[in-house]
């Protein structure tokens, strides 16, 4: 999938999202198409960050865990770092029954 236009995002919307959802986004004019599928999608700018506070710190954690523990990234292998930090991220509450 390459862009961040509509087309782009449907298939994402379609197999994660109800259409029931409660979707809040930026103000984008790509998620403008998909009011009609979600009407409960809910635009509002960003206001540099500060009306996405909770993303902008789990950014910023994952790029200093990026950093601290790979020290060097390949593009090649972005996803795999990606998939590993929200898998641990994920579990960080259930150490108990994943270490049985």
């Amino acid at each position: 999938m390459q862009g961040y236009s509509a087309a782009s995002l449907k298939p994402i919307f379609d197999t994660h999202i109800k259409n029931d959802a409660q979707v809040l986004a930026d103000g984008w004019c790509g998620y403008n198409p998909l009011k009609e599928e979600c009407p409960n999608l809910k635009q509002t700018l960003s206001n540099k960050g500060k009306n996405f506070k909770m993303l902008h710190i789990q950014i910023r954690d994952f790029k200093n865990w990026l950093r601290g523990v790979h020290s060097y990234c390949n593009k090649e292998y972005l996803q795999k770092y990606i998939d590993e930090y929200f898998f641990r991220f994920n579990r960080r509450n259930h150490r108990k029954i994943n270490f049985r």
